[in-house]
């Protein structure tokens, strides 16, 4: 990467290729996480980790960097690269503590299936996100505090049957919204799983820059995956909770419970009060 270019640039240029998962792109990146440039670097390696094969992650796993939003970045990058592949090589940590929703006022959020619209969309737009192979359409469309959300299906996992997930680390699943801006479909929420014991698995739901924003837990049976789903105290996300299963035969995701407080719990409106950390890290 041209060093004399200007900075907005190539942080555009780097961000463009992350958007692939091509050969070609992933070899750009790879150079670019040793430019002298911590922006130009944090951005890179930010998208390998969403893009990068699974040799990338002792490439990552041997940077080092004295900034810490570069250093989260490298964080972040292995736990996605190592969920991504199924590596079991790192592992992500999370308070034990959930929100659910159980205020009086709390709102439902509306599923069903994917709209006419979102189908053609999903058809012009592929991937929908890069680095991973979902299922062509989305299997669940979700109305949630006014937005419209598509759940992807990992067709990899699927491939290799869901009920691995008791067995492999893994990620099944990724949360996405169409960003009418810019005519492209954005990740909320990968959804990643690590096994337990019993046929269970842990589940969280990670925003892109490695926040943990959902955790819960789902249970493997003969023909069918339960899962159970509450907000963590991450002062971003509303207390929730979100119960349902997924049929394996039919690849249908039904819901017995999927609500929204429209109200911060006490301990998340004390976690909005504490100063952030700003950067491109966030």
């Amino acid at each position: 990467m041209d060093p004399e270019t200007d900075q907005a640039m190539r942080v555009k240029a780097v961000t463009a290729l992350g958007r692939k998962s091509a050969s070609s792109s992933r070899d750009a990146l790879r150079a670019a996480i040793n430019v002298d440039d911590e922006t130009v670097r944090f951005r890179a390696i930010e998208r390998l980790g969403k893009v990068g094969a699974p040799q990338d992650l002792a490439l990552v796993e041997n940077l080092q960097s004295s900034d810490p939003i570069t250093g989260r970045a490298l964080v972040t990058a292995r736990y996605f690269l190592s969920y991504r592949h199924r590596l079991a090589a790192h592992h992500l940590e999370v308070s034990e503590r959930q929100i659910s929703a159980g205020a009086t006022d709390a709102e439902l959020i509306r599923t069903g299936r994917p709209t006419k619209a979102m189908t053609n969309r999903m058809e012009l737009i592929a991937p929908a996100v890069a680095g991973i192979k979902l299922s062509p359409l989305p299997s669940v469309r979700i109305e949630c505090r006014g937005r419209e959300l598509a759940l992807m299906m990992n067709q990899v996992l699927v491939d290799d049957g869901l009920g691995t997930l008791a067995e492999r680390q893994g990620l099944p699943a990724v949360l996405v919204m169409y960003n009418n801006e810019v005519g492209t479909y954005e990740a909320i929420y990968y959804l990643m799983t690590d096994p337990r014991a019993d046929g269970q698995f842990r589940i969280l739901g990670v925003r892109g820059t490695g926040r943990i924003g959902l955790q819960g837990t789902g249970t493997v049976s003969d023909d069918s995956i339960g899962f159970e789903i509450n907000a963590t105290e991450e002062p971003l996300s509303h207390p929730l909770s979100v119960k349902g299963s997924y049929n394996q035969r039919n690849g249908r995701i039904s819901f017995d419970l999927a609500q929204i407080d429209p109200q911060f719990s006490d301990t998340q409106q004390a976690l909005r009060r504490q100063p952030q950390p700003v950067g491109p890290g966030r």
